[in-house]
């Protein structure tokens, strides 16, 4: 296995925080009368979209590191991979409408509650990236190593 396939298991829980978090400081923001939390928000759904990226391509090194490996371990395998490209150009696509409407000052209540729906909806493709993460090591052991 390589470096940055062994990185895999590791970097792949900080997007997953970041988005979650993300989600909580936009429904902070809109419930906020005191304090603007939609810089703190934005923030974070680019870290975790730069660490998303990251995980993303140490996810890839770990599947072309991850032979030999059996039919139904290798449908998982790509299904996890393309849940992952799309969670990420999902929230890529989410940043990039956030930070435009912070620039552009245009947030109203229903963007805002867009922001959050879709914050929301996101968790849905972590969930899904991550169950199918789960079952090939849970299920198939892949990139488990086994002591002798």
């Amino acid at each position: 296995m390589d470096f940055l396939a062994s990185l895999h298991p590791v970097i792949i829980h900080f997007p997953i925080v970041l988005f979650i978090v993300y989600s909580i400081f936009e429904i902070l923001d809109r419930n906020s009368k005191n304090y603007d939390y939609s810089k703190i928000a934005v923030g974070i759904l680019l870290a975790g979209v730069l660490t998303g990226m990251f995980a993303l391509l140490t996810g890839n090194s770990a599947a072309q590191s991850a032979v030999p490996l059996s039919e139904s371990a290798k449908e998982i395998l790509d299904l996890h991979e393309s849940n992952a490209t799309f969670m990420i150009f999902f929230y890529i696509t989410l940043a990039a409408f956030r930070i435009w409407t912070q620039l552009k000052k245009k947030i109203t209540h229903k963007i805002r509650m867009a922001f959050i729906i879709l914050s929301i909806f996101g968790w849905i493709l972590i969930y899904n990236t991550g169950n199918a993460g789960a079952i090939l090591v849970f299920k198939h052991a892949v990139g488990v190593t086994i002591p002798k």
